[in-house]
């Protein structure tokens, strides 16, 4: 399986992390779970057919073209036979600039983006799966968001600084300095990050933190108490309690598993993961 990233255009450069792919001509089944990651994505799906349980049981298909919202809880994905998926990973609240319903609609929903932007997705959707090779894809839906961007207000602002705030703190986010900065009540923050990025400033939080979590676990022989000291859980059983919350499985569990779609998101090589901050 291989994965590769493609940096957006110097317009885009603020709105979208990166475009991704993932090609695979093995045609056995691979099975994974997804988990809040703190963004939504729109993924095209060329290849084999992807299905989802919520429950880890009873799988649907997803559309060949999803728009995934923001998660606050894991899910089980599988597919067989050759994969081919192209993604838009948006930064965590950036994707209002395009879609002009509040995000929070969208959490832990999957749907066709036609639903949002109309017939108008239909021809963009044709013209990528139909264009030789990523760069041209790419190049198409840039075309398409350019027309789509709004305009920057001052609530952007606001929330572009909160958000850049906790990414780049990680797990020692201090919400009462976010107000102080940007001189706005906590009820106000609440209000525009559930517009903006869907979920409340709190399990932002508390999300960002567990992601950050994997870049000590794939350590060599990290002690389950230190990655909780170091990424800012009152104790180790803290710790185990929200990433069995976020991800299903209890720390140690997770990493005796394989991950064929995760082992590419968590890398902290990779501009995906903790959206390179």
């Amino acid at each position: 399986m291989v994965y590769h990233e493609v940096l957006p255009s110097e317009p885009l450069a603020p709105y979208i992390n990166c475009f991704w792919m993932i090609q695979d001509d093995g045609c056995h089944q691979l099975e994974d779970i997804s988990f809040p990651d703190g963004c939504l994505e729109i993924i095209f799906n060329m290849g084999a057919p992807v299905f989802r349980a919520t429950d880890h049981k009873h799988f649907v298909r997803n559309p060949s073209v999803e728009l995934i919202g923001q998660m606050t809880q894991p899910f089980s994905i599988r597919s067989k036979g050759k994969r081919a998926m192209l993604g838009i990973r948006f930064y965590p609240h950036t994707a209002h600039y395009f879609i002009k319903e509040g995000m929070a609609v969208f959490n832990d929903e999957v749907l066709h983006p036609a639903d949002l932007f109309g017939s108008d997705f239909l021809t963009l959707s044709d013209q990528v799966f139909n264009a030789p090779g990523m760069a041209k894809k790419v190049a198409i839906l840039e075309s398409f968001l350019i027309t789509k961007l709004d305009s920057i207000g001052t609530k952007h602002q606001i929330i572009d600084h909160a958000v850049k705030n906790i990414l780049t703190h990680k797990n020692r986010s201090d919400l009462n300095s976010i107000l102080i900065d940007c001189g706005i009540s906590a009820r106000y923050l609440q209000k525009l990050f559930l517009q903006f990025v869907g979920i409340s400033p709190k399990m932002f939080i508390k999300i960002i933190r567990f992601q950050n979590t994997f870049k000590y676990l794939m350590q060599q022989e990290p002690t389950l108490t230190s990655v909780a000291y170091d990424c800012g859980y009152f104790d180790q059983s803290h710790f185990i309690r929200d990433f069995k919350l976020l991800s299903g499985a209890c720390p140690t569990r997770f990493l005796a598993e394989n991950h064929p779609y995760n082992s590419f998101f968590l890398q902290e090589s990779n501009r995906s993961y903790l959206f390179d901050y």
